[in-house]
């Protein structure tokens, strides 16, 4: 490997509301890494995001990551491996950090490797590393994805990418592990509920594919996962509610939280929505960073520099 090896990878959003644990939607907000060999022991450097709390060794997921896609490849990692991330997404906020590092760190090891693998491969290896396909796919092949799993096997179906549709986040500062986030939902929910959500989340992928944006308030309420953790951080629904009421099409929760996401159609204007919501946001005294982010067509991107 003489080359530097550059690798781009998408945020990605889960759930969409009613969506749970397979909508997925890939961000244009991205996390870069730089992959060298130069000297003789292995090199972690981390610039942005998660610079004084990611590990700078063997343990970083991203390296994790390689390590499982070497050995699939039949390869070691080679000594002397400098990386170089610089990071933009935010850690712990329901944006798919986790799921970045993982799908860079396997299509890294796989173009250093020298060998090629499918989509639906890095995907099975990724399992290994995070449970629930509905980041991982969108991190990997961009745009707007339905994932399920079929026993251990993943299944998932990229869709057309919506026209015209964009997003604001609003990420709190405070954070919320998916571990912790995930333990709090219950083991049995009543028969009225799943009924609910399963007409919703049909209504919520016709919708989004058939640019019915006018529908998504009613297609993206969900009783199966939201509210029983807006009780686990009560802050993140006081968010929740500031950004439903600023406008937009439509607000969920981004992935397990604690950011927030309010759809936008071409009508409406984006700078309008920041304004009000980051007024609300300072009057209530909630320090959250507010951005408006297209859709990541592209997926992750590998290139030789």
């Amino acid at each position: 490997m003489g080359k530097t090896i550059r690798i781009k990878v998408p945020a990605s959003t889960s759930n969409l509301g009613s969506g749970f644990d397979t909508l997925g939607l890939a961000l244009e907000l991205v996390n870069e890494i730089e992959i060298s060999i130069s000297g003789k022991s292995l090199s972690v450097e981390i610039e942005g995001e998660g610079a004084q709390e990611l590990p700078k060794n063997g343990s970083n997921l991203f390296v994790q990551a390689m390590d499982l896609g070497f050995k699939s490849c039949g390869k070691t990692r080679p000594k002397g491996l400098q990386v170089r991330m610089v990071n933009h997404i935010p850690l712990a906020r329901g944006l798919g950090s986790s799921a970045s590092a993982i799908i860079g760190g396997l299509l890294a090891a796989q173009k250093i490797s020298h060998k090629s693998l499918s989509d639906q491969e890095v995907l099975q290896l990724a399992l290994k590393l995070e449970e629930h396909p509905d980041n991982l796919v969108p991190a990997l092949v961009g745009g707007l994805s339905l994932s399920i799993l079929e026993g251990r096997e993943v299944v998932f179906l990229a869709l057309p990418i919506p026209v015209g549709l964009q997003v604001v986040m609003t990420i709190p500062e405070f954070k919320l592990s998916t571990k912790k986030a995930r333990a709090v939902l219950p083991k049995k929910v009543p028969f009225r509920d799943a009924v609910f959500n399963l007409g919703r989340s049909s209504f919520l992928t016709a919708a989004l594919v058939a640019g019915r944006y006018d529908l998504l308030k009613l297609a993206v309420k969900d009783r199966l996962h939201q509210p029983y953790r807006f009780v686990l951080t009560p802050k993140m629904k006081k968010v929740f509610d500031l950004a439903s009421e600023a406008g937009g099409c439509g607000t969920v929760v981004s992935g397990s939280g604690p950011s927030i996401l309010t759809f936008l159609n071409h009508h409406d204007v984006p700078s309008d929505l920041v304004k009000a919501l980051t007024e609300q946001l300072d009057h209530q005294k909630i320090q959250a960073q507010v951005k408006v982010l297209n859709i990541s067509r592209q997926g992750a991107v590998v290139e030789e520099v």
